[in-house]
């Protein structure tokens, strides 16, 4: 390790604790989960933490399911009553026994090699606290190594993210939800970690949200999970968007 205390990439020392938080959407869960432990390296992982919220919709059974045959790391299912994202998020960051945490909402899809890269860019950039994992800076089209990743400094980043455990703990308060559920945690960067260094991996890498995608069952289950309160209205990608090729290509 570093002075920072980082894992060096395919280290076998553990410097991840990794969360999934779940409220219904138990088709999305399926898949986010799937390729979760297809395409995670999980000697970099301590544990992977999986939180039911109040699910209703069978999400739970998903979750069970898609788990207890998984060996890649040890893992943990939390039951917890009605709360927020960021509620489940600051049970987790609290409890870490790792240098970070690491957060993947249900409705994400990570594509090969995310979490080598993601910690190939903090152990080169150990200033940075908040590592964004969206590409919201946009893609790479070439095959490159996870070394070959470099980071653009952001005011914020969104809720997929590699984080400094620190950036937490060391924080006067932690983050509260705003308005509808879903805003509170970019609120809380500007507000209470204007120190921090926070990061987009430039290029992204190919992490998908599923509630954007344009096309069924994605589409239309999205629309169910909207109608239902599970899930808040999105744009979506194009049809020919470059980020879906992988994923959408392993389909057929």
């Amino acid at each position: 390790m570093d002075s920072e205390g980082i894992a060096p990439v395919n280290s076998t020392t553990p410097s991840v604790d990794l969360m999934v938080p779940v409220y219904n959407r138990a088709e999305y869960t399926r898949e986010c989960l799937d390729n979760l432990i297809k395409n995670t390296s999980w000697e970099n992982v301590r544990k992977l933490s999986v939180y039911n919220v109040c699910s209703e919709d069978g999400a739970r059974r998903v979750i069970d399911e898609m788990l207890s045959p998984f060996k890649g790391a040890p893992y943990e299912v939390v039951d917890l009553a009605k709360m927020t994202v960021h509620d489940v998020q600051n049970i987790h960051v609290m409890k870490a026994e790792t240098p970070f945490v690491v957060k993947i909402d249900n409705d994400t899809v990570v594509p090969p090699r995310w979490l080598e890269t993601a910690l190939s860019v903090q152990s080169r950039y150990p200033f940075i606290g908040l590592l964004g994992l969206y590409p919201w800076l946009g893609i790479s089209l070439e095959g490159l190594v996870p070394d070959q990743y470099r980071y653009a400094p952001t005011p914020v980043v969104g809720g997929l993210f590699l984080s400094k455990v620190s950036v937490f703990r060391e924080a006067p308060c932690l983050p509260k939800t705003l308005g509808g559920g879903y805003c509170g945690f970019q609120e809380w960067q500007r507000t209470f970690t204007r120190s921090v260094i926070k990061a987009w991996i430039v290029p992204g890498i190919h992490v998908i949200l599923l509630d954007m995608i344009p096309f069924d069952p994605w589409a239309s289950l999205g629309k169910s999970y909207i109608k239902r309160g599970w899930q808040r209205m999105c744009k979506p990608y194009s049809p020919d968007n470059k980020v879906l090729d992988w994923w959408r290509n392993n389909k057929v």
